[in-house]
């Protein structure tokens, strides 16, 4: 039987958040400590001044190894847990499977020590997660000022000049120009050269970079560091990985990932139309299809995705999303993401006042028989038996996670959120989803 909890990112992993901060795997962002891999002295590695390789026999990384060893969820594993749970397929699933060449569970195990140490010069590091500041282009509705410069403002005008990241308060202050920035800058680390000094020496042996931002094509350091891959004779042996809202492809990226063994997207898209034009302002939908149309003709190994996140703002517009997709007949979207032939979507965990399970039980069982009414069209609308299983599994696992909690008592928080954001950004919910606002009760809130 497999051990759902084992996972192969303690042993070979490293993951980075935008201020920096190593961190344990960034699902562990929604556990009580987000994953933040502590030093002796209580503070946090981070790699704007600390060395790659210092964090990995940390306690808590030993102690998730031995947990994890003993077929147990660890507390910062609390995401791969609850979505394992709901029927889902967790981050731990796909990882055992990408990583079975080099490591198994009975590999882990003889690797490691009774208290959880490793050998690191074994056993170096093959997968990179660097997140890259949090200078982007969007300010997505579920996002915030800790991945989204653009937040500042609005974070302001809901919470005032204020917010924390990896504990730390931060204050927002207004510059020269009269717009709110942070009063320390925690976002550039990044910029510090002995870290790509450091990094560079990874070369050699990393197999997979995961590179996210902020918006990760809007950093130009990461294509230098890409460029150095291929001058080492190494982008042949590396997949590089992004989660990108594809609202611009620069010309620079195309001309640097045909070198690579594989170049794989996650397109942070969250439905077809005005809906996702509202979650992730200020994109612009028309561009997102011309986009998502190039990377499916593209030239070269790439592996493409469609990476939804499923919050309240756009639930009930999953299975038009899934539909359209199907009917648009992508030559490489999806088509080789095993068990995901539709889309690959995920379900936003935090906020809790986003999260699905914020709607009150009487909209909840009305967005169960709709899906299952989605679910009997699909037995004559969908001709490819693989997608109709998928499309059905897909909201059968949606409708489970959503009646799993009842989060209903946040829904004075969801509607102070989304008229503050409404009025900012002068939109307006009732009119681009009116069956979602009536859901979330609107009118009682209005």
């Amino acid at each position: 039987m497999t051990n759902k909890a084992w996972c192969p990112l303690p042993w070979l992993g490293l993951n980075v958040r935008n201020n920096g901060d190593v961190r344990v795997c960034c699902n562990a962002n929604v556990s009580v400590n987000q994953g933040l891999i502590s030093k002796p002295d209580g503070t946090y590695y981070n790699l704007g001044k600390d060395k790659i390789q210092d964090f990995r026999n940390a306690d808590l990384m030993k102690e998730i190894r031995i947990s994890m060893l003993n077929g147990k969820y660890h507390e910062s594993c609390v995401r791969c847990q609850r979505e394992a749970e709901s029927g889902m397929e967790s981050r731990a699933d796909w990882e055992r499977e990408i990583w079975n060449h080099i490591i198994t569970e009975d590999t882990a195990r003889e690797l490691t020590t009774e208290d959880g140490t490793i050998d690191t010069e074994e056993n170096p590091i093959k997968y990179m997660d660097l997140r890259f500041g949090n200078l982007c282009n969007l300010k997505c509705r579920m996002c915030g000022p800790t991945d989204s410069n653009m937040w500042y403002e609005d974070t302001v005008k809901l919470w005032g000049p204020q917010y924390k990241d990896s504990g730390q308060k931060i204050k927002l202050i207004k510059n020269a120009k009269g717009k709110h920035v942070p009063d320390v800058d925690i976002y550039s680390w990044y910029e510090n050269p002995s870290f790509w000094k450091d990094l560079e020496k990874e070369i050699p042996v990393v197999e997979r970079l995961y590179i996210v931002g902020g918006e990760p094509l809007m950093i130009d350091q990461h294509y230098e560091f890409l460029q150095k891959c291929i001058d080492a004779n190494r982008a042949n042996k590396i997949v590089i990985e992004y989660n990108t809202n594809i609202t611009n492809i620069p010309e620079r990226a195309w001309n640097i990932w045909k070198h690579f063994e594989r170049v794989q997207i996650g397109m942070s898209v969250d439905a077809v139309g005005p809906i996702n034009d509202y979650i992730r302002n200020p994109s612009k939908w028309r561009k997102i299809e011309e986009n998502m149309r190039k990377l499916d003709a593209a030239e070269g190994e790439f592996k493409i995705w469609w990476a939804a996140t499923i919050q309240a703002y756009n639930l009930i517009h999953l299975p038009e999303m899934m539909m359209w997709k199907i009917q648009q007949n992508f030559k490489r979207i999806n088509v080789d993401v095993k068990h995901k032939s539709v889309i690959s979507p995920h379900p936003l965990h935090s906020p809790r006042f986003l999260n699905i399970k914020v709607f009150p039980k009487e909209s909840k069982q009305w967005i169960e028989n709709y899906f299952e009414e989605w679910k009997i069209r699909a037995e004559t609308e969908i001709a490819d038996s693989l997608h109709r299983k998928h499309f059905c599994k897909i909201l059968d696992t949606y409708i489970k996670y959503m009646w799993a909690d009842d989060y209903s008592n946040e829904l004075e928080k969801f509607w102070h959120y989304t008229k503050t954001l409404d009025l900012s950004r002068k939109e307006n919910l009732k009119s681009v989803s009116p069956k979602t606002w009536e859901l979330l009760l609107g009118d009682k809130y209005e």
